[in-house]
């Protein structure tokens, strides 16, 4: 699955786990443009189009009628989702992930300088 677990959508939800879920899904959504971008104009564009989406999501006032587009919105992102997303460098998964990890402290120190050698 593409995405973390997010709260389930069955029954009501209060309009703080809504707007939460919102933004994970507009948060989501960038970075799925971001997958299926060739460049930051295309990905720009996307980012452009993908608001006002939500934008227009916004102006719903019915409960029922908000929930119902959140769950649309999770389906069309999951039925989007690229087949090799893009990892950062850095994050676990990239090619930089944990490469320069610093030494562990019992290799740094020399057993034969601890000793004294005159006696």
């Amino acid at each position: 699955k593409l995405l973390p677990d997010h709260p389930p959508l069955f029954g009501r939800m209060s309009s703080v786990a809504h707007r939460q879920n919102v933004q994970r899904l507009y948060r989501h959504s960038l970075r799925l443009a971001l997958n299926w971008a060739i460049s930051r104009d295309l990905a720009t564009k996307y980012a452009i189009e993908i608001r006002k989406e939500f934008d227009k999501g916004a102006k719903i006032t019915n409960n029922k009628e908000a929930e119902k587009m959140l769950q649309m919105g999770w389906a069309k992102l999951e039925a989007q989702r690229h087949p090799d997303p893009y990892n950062f460098p850095y994050n676990e998964g990239g090619c930089l992930y944990q490469r320069n990890t610093p030494v562990p402290e019992q290799y740094l120190k020399n057993p034969y300088l601890e000793h004294d050698h005159h006696h």
